[in-house]
This record gives structure tokens, C-alpha cells and sequence, in this order.
């Protein structure tokens, strides 16, 4: 009498989990996704140079560990 072993992961989940060959990876690098990187990159750079340039006393390098 063989058993036969049943896997816990459904087969959705176990297709997800097993990357795909070296050179059949799909980039899933869109357009829409460098474009909002990009402007969360370009909030938090505002709000630091705001932070930074909105004193005449410029933070010096533990200056920026406290903000």
C-alpha cells in the first residue's frame, strides 16, 4: 500500500512560490510604478529641503540623526 503525499499549499499558491528558470523571469516593471516611486522620492526630498533650508542655522550631520 503506497501513500500518497498531498501538499498543504493550494496549487495557485505553489505556482506563485516556485520562481520561474534564469532568462524566463517577467519583468513586472511598468510605467505607472516608476512614475509614483518617483514622485513619493520627490515628496520626501521636498519636505527635507524644506527641513533643512527653512533655518538659518543649517543641522550639521547630527543635526539630521534628530529630525
Amino acid at each position: 500500500m503506497e501513500k500518497t503525499r498531498t501538499s498543504l499549499i493550494p496549487v495557485r499558491l505553489r505556482s506563485q512560490l516556485n520562481p520561474l528558470p534564469i532568462g524566463q523571469a517577467k519583468s513586472k516593471l511598468s510605467w505607472s510604478s516608476v512614475r509614483n516611486g518617483f514622485l513619493v522620492w520627490l515628496v520626501f526630498i521636498t519636505f527635507l529641503a524644506l527641513v533643512q533650508f527653512s533655518t538659518p542655522n543649517m543641522p550639521d550631520n547630527d543635526g539630521f540623526y534628530h529630525i
